[in-house]
């Protein structure tokens, strides 16, 4: 049962930050610098959610591909 929790848990607040980091770059693309901002902001929460063992590494990496998607889409744009 407290696996099963725990797990549980852990995808929920993946599901989380995956809702807050499209919706920080749907927000705020129009702004390229603020929206990287932001993005790096996140990628250091979720970073420091991996050391407390709050996520997983291959949640983290999810994550962390998500954000570089974004901002490589930020890069691009702004060229």
């Amino acid at each position: 049962g407290g696996t099963w929790f725990r797990s549980r848990k852990r995808r929920d607040i993946v599901k989380q930050f995956l809702v807050e980091i499209d919706d920080v770059f749907s927000r705020l693309k129009t702004d390229p610098k603020k929206c990287e901002e932001e993005l790096y902001m996140l990628r250091n929460t979720i970073l420091e959610g991996l050391t407390r063992g709050k996520i997983t590494e291959d949640n983290y990496d999810i994550l962390d591909k998500r954000i570089d998607k974004y901002v490589h889409e930020l890069a691009e744009e702004s060229q």
